[in-house]
């Protein structure tokens, strides 16, 4: 199979485009940020290789019974998350309507009667108003192609600490 773009969006200042390679399909954005790639035929393989480091603390059998996702984007941790542990609840914040869009038409987001749930929203705000407690809380988070300042601020990094568990992860 060809390399083959099947959506196009422009969103803004951003340009949003949806990649299938062979067994993979990747999202883009500006034609030079790889923002999420998945396994098309196998939700328990996470092709891109920065997405498997940002869950290496998971060989450490550390218990883990509720993720957050600060930044969704195509959703590939939670789909991942939902075929390798689905006795595992997660909760996606994504502030982009059409991202979280994007990663249940094109990414297999997991559906909302499953353990997973994609709130649309600024994930500050999810912090502060839900009373739940994570055992891995990651942020991968983006504004303009770089990390936004906030998110290695002390009041944010204090209410990531005020939700995690007693041996949670923030990554």
């Amino acid at each position: 199979m060809r390399r083959r773009c099947i959506y196009r969006e422009e969103n803004g200042d951003t340009h949003l485009e949806i990649w299938e390679d062979g067994d993979r399909r990747s999202l883009w954005f500006d034609d030079v940020i790889l923002q999420s790639e998945i396994h098309t035929q196998d939700p328990a393989v996470l092709p891109n290789p920065v997405n498997r480091a940002m869950l290496a603390h998971l060989m450490f059998g550390l218990p883990l019974r509720q993720v957050l996702l600060a930044g969704c984007g195509g959703g590939a941790i939670g789909r991942w998350f939902h075929a390798r542990a689905p006795e595992v609840a997660g909760d996606a914040v994504e502030l982009s309507e059409t991202v979280a869009r994007l990663a249940r038409e094109y990414f297999d987001f997991p559906r909302p009667e499953s353990r997973w749930q994609l709130h649309l929203g600024d994930v500050r705000e999810h912090l502060l108003h839900r009373g739940v407690s994570y055992d891995f809380i990651l942020v991968d988070l983006e504004e303009n192609q770089l990390t936004p300042a906030w998110v290695t601020g002390e009041e944010f990094l204090r209410s990531c600490h005020a939700r995690l568990a007693p041996e949670g992860m923030l990554t």
